[in-house]
């Protein structure tokens, strides 16, 4: 603390560093500790709030009060709350007390003094000034909203795919950490307005609250804060990693294990297929994996060139996502959700829907154009979403005529899925 509280302090103080034992918005439990801590000899340092981390400088015990006050609203997300006015650091220090520092919406300070008068003594008045606090903490949660709007929809809107792709535990793992910081945010809204109603009924605060039952809960909420920060990060690099969460990509070339759909190659068994090297992206690589709610799941790039056997030449690439479910409902699920992964990723393209041949046979068929044509196909409890962009060539592979038809490819593509 400053020179008037700390005054007995030793000419070079030890310091220590505490976490706080209470939520931003428990005043009445964060005043309670900090007069504690006084009394145990350990007197808040000037400017001593680093977040949740609380700097004391160890002197001789001392009763001391501490008293919060909601700082003026923010301009910008990023403006930190100013410091008191001159004005209002003389009119408090001419009452006893001394200005501490700011916890993020609220100045702190502090009195040593027994018959100095309290700042705010009227409850409506302080529940006023917590108005700030309350509308800081909903814009918080809108904040939090629009980041699942933009990160999590995904998520939130193909739950099967992202635990079959991620697991079962990392997919589940990352629903309840979404919903956790939804939660959190919701409950820190709820909790000021609750003090707001209190304080405008006329009950004074507590200054004396029991500060200990708030503690465990408390540190177990920012130790989940913390490992859901952890978890984010690992997402975040997971996006950009293709070999994290079991993802390890094989060439295709050395992989010699057979695939239950069709690849260029099929197309023409007895056609001469060469694989071709584009030097960038995952191409002519595969991941494949099981799990609980998967059978099998393929995740496959190819591109290639096939010589048929009747003296045509095909080249493009195919890529291919593929699953293999315990039942037919929770394929279907999975061919929704590829289909509205695809249709949600970009609002504001159109992804025409697809004639596709009548004549083919399957439990479920639909066809959309994204970047290419994107078929996904359900046989049973096997779904394969394919999207090809293959076209008939020159000898030398670069002059391109007609492209593959879905005529061509769809029944091909659908036969090679049946049981």
């Amino acid at each position: 603390m400053a020179e008037s509280v700390n005054a007995a302090a030793a000419p070079a103080p030890k310091i220590v560093h505490r976490l706080v034992p209470c939520p931003l918005y428990d005043i009445e439990a964060l005043e309670s500790w900090l007069g504690d801590m006084a009394q145990q000899g350990y007197l808040l340092c000037q400017d001593g709030f680093w977040g949740d981390l609380v700097s004391f400088e160890v002197g001789r015990p001392r009763r001391v009060r501490y008293r919060l006050d909601a700082a003026p609203i923010r301009r910008s997300i990023m403006d930190e709350a100013p410091h008191p006015s001159e004005e209002e650091l003389e009119i408090a220090a001419a009452a006893g007390w001394q200005y501490m520092g700011r916890r993020s919406y609220f100045y702190v300070y502090c009195t040593a003094e027994p018959l100095a008068l309290e700042l705010n003594t009227d409850p409506k008045v302080q529940a006023l000034s917590l108005d700030i606090l309350r509308k800081e903490l909903t814009g918080n949660l809108m904040l939090h909203l629009t980041i699942l709007l933009i990160h999590g929809w995904k998520i939130l809107g193909m739950p099967l795919l992202t635990m079959i792709e991620l697991g079962f535990f990392m997919g589940s793992l990352t629903l309840i950490v979404l919903l956790w910081y939804i939660l959190g945010s919701l409950l820190d809204m709820l909790q000021v307005r609750r003090l707001q109603k209190k304080l405008k009924q006329g009950t004074p605060l507590d200054h004396k609250k029991n500060w200990r039952k708030a503690r465990l809960p408390y540190w177990g909420r920012f130790t989940l804060d913390l490992l859901g920060i952890v978890w984010v990060m690992l997402l975040l690099y997971a996006s950009v990693d293709d070999t994290s969460f079991g993802r390890q990509r094989v060439p295709l070339e050395s992989y010699s294990k057979p695939l239950p759909f069709a690849t260029i190659a099929d197309y023409d068994p007895a056609g001469e297929y060469q694989i071709e090297e584009i030097g960038f992206g995952k191409y002519n690589t595969l991941t494949r994996k099981s799990g609980m709610l998967s059978k099998d799941f393929i995740d496959l790039w190819e591109y290639g060139r096939l010589n048929t056997s009747d003296g045509r030449f095909l080249k493009g690439y195919l890529l291919v996502k593929y699953y293999e479910l315990p039942n037919e409902v929770l394929a279907q699920e999975i061919a929704r959700e590829l289909e509205w992964m695809d249709r949600s990723a970009n609002p504001f393209v159109k992804h025409e829907t697809l004639a596709l041949p009548t004549d083919v046979t399957a439990d479920y068929l639909t066809g959309y154009l994204d970047a290419f044509p994107c078929v996904i196909i359900r046989q049973g409890c096997r779904v394969a979403q394919y999207e090809v962009s293959l076209s008939w060539r020159d000898e030398t592979g670069y002059e391109r005529f007609d492209s593959l038809s879905l005529e061509d490819w769809v029944p091909w593509a659908a036969a090679s899925l049946q049981p």
